[in-house]
């Protein structure tokens, strides 16, 4: 008897310990080594890692201060008005202000703060770069963010950045939990800004055992939200689509950008980035959008062609660009291909990495 309770004991010891070397691996090999509920932290966005604030106008906006505990274990910090920061001052600049506004592309998801494309921007063209970005922003949120951050910083010129998603965000009037603001179409086809809706987030029912204890597990997260995600998943990053406009409202909003840039007598630029692959799946969705941009007034900068013929020439470099989202290498490319097209419409000087 003693035997076998001896070697049921050595079982479960066994069992654990390799529980515990796949439960290692599976971090390692994601550079994951946060330790908290996964489950828990895709309730809303503000309880999230992300490090997210309420706001009453646009829903959530990156929250100040220095976030060492953040979704990527990156270093990020937060300035004044949600402004991410580059990470350190790059010589002496040259008296004019570049404005980047956009989605989880532009504020730098899973690098540093010296790592994301306006902190190289910045250091390469000796000018000063204002990041804007905020993850999970719509079209319609940056365009908002961009009115309220250039009214107050007064820019020289304004990145405009978006990818494909971006385009049906425009449709939601809650993502990832949290209400955000949305712009339905008058009779007349002009924009109406629905903002009423937008409240702070009610505290989530609290899970059930399984997933409180389970939750913790890296390895129990990835394997058990893709073989039941209706269970596991259920109540996490919520999304309530209103209406199916989306390409009509981004056209009516790069509309509202040209009377800007005329009004106020200033250079935007509209940067189409892509996860990966992306360029591919949606090409034609990007060209209806452009297809409604006065490239007279407003350049349009799409990463499209430059990342095909990466993908063609180099494709090893091609996919160290990626890791969800763009890396340090991919923003150092980016940069410099920003750089390239403001150099030549400014007639500068093209000074590269």
């Amino acid at each position: 008897m003693k035997n076998i309770f001896v070697n049921i004991f050595l079982s479960m010891l066994s069992l654990l310990f390799t529980v515990l070397i796949l439960e290692i691996g599976a971090r390692v090999y994601n550079s994951e080594y946060n330790f908290h509920n996964f489950v828990e932290t895709r309730r809303d966005l503000l309880r999230s890692a992300y490090p997210a604030e309420f706001d009453k106008q646009l829903g959530w906006v990156p929250k100040k201060g220095s976030h060492p505990r953040n979704a990527w274990n990156t270093k990020v910090t937060i300035l004044n008005d949600g402004i991410r920061s580059n990470g350190g001052v790059y010589g002496t600049r040259n008296g004019e202000t570049i404005l980047a506004v956009g989605d989880s592309f532009t504020f730098g998801d899973q690098v540093s703060d010296d790592e994301t494309w306006s902190a190289r921007l910045e250091e390469i063209s000796n000018t000063r770069v204002i990041n804007g970005g905020v993850f999970g922003y719509g079209v319609d949120q940056s365009f908002m963010r961009m009115k309220a951050l250039a009214s107050k910083y007064q820019p020289d010129t304004v990145i405009f950045s978006f990818i494909p998603g971006d385009i049906y965000r425009c449709e939601l009037s809650e993502r990832t939990s949290v209400k955000k603001p949305y712009f339905e179409l008058s009779e007349n086809g002009d924009l109406v800004l629905m903002k009423e809706h937008i409240s702070p987030p009610v505290a989530p029912g609290s899970l059930d055992i399984f997933r409180k204890v389970m939750g913790y597990s890296f390895l129990a997260h990835k394997l058990v939200s893709k073989a039941f995600s209706e269970y596991w998943l259920q109540g996490t990053f919520k999304a309530t689509r209103v209406h199916s406009k989306g390409v009509e409202i981004t056209c009516r909003i790069f509309e509202q950008l040209k009377r800007y840039v005329l009004k106020e007598n200033i250079t935007l630029y509209i940067l189409v980035q892509y996860p990966k692959d992306a360029f591919e799946k949606s090409a034609e969705l990007v060209d209806e959008v452009i297809a409604c941009i006065d490239q007279d007034v407003l350049e349009v900068v799409d990463l499209r062609a430059s990342l095909a013929e990466l993908k063609e020439d180099d494709v090893d470099r091609y996919e160290s660009f990626f890791d969800g989202h763009m890396t340090s290498e991919g923003n150092d490319f980016l940069s410099s291909l920003l750089w390239e097209t403001i150099s030549k419409r400014n007639g500068m000087p093209n000074k590269t990495m």
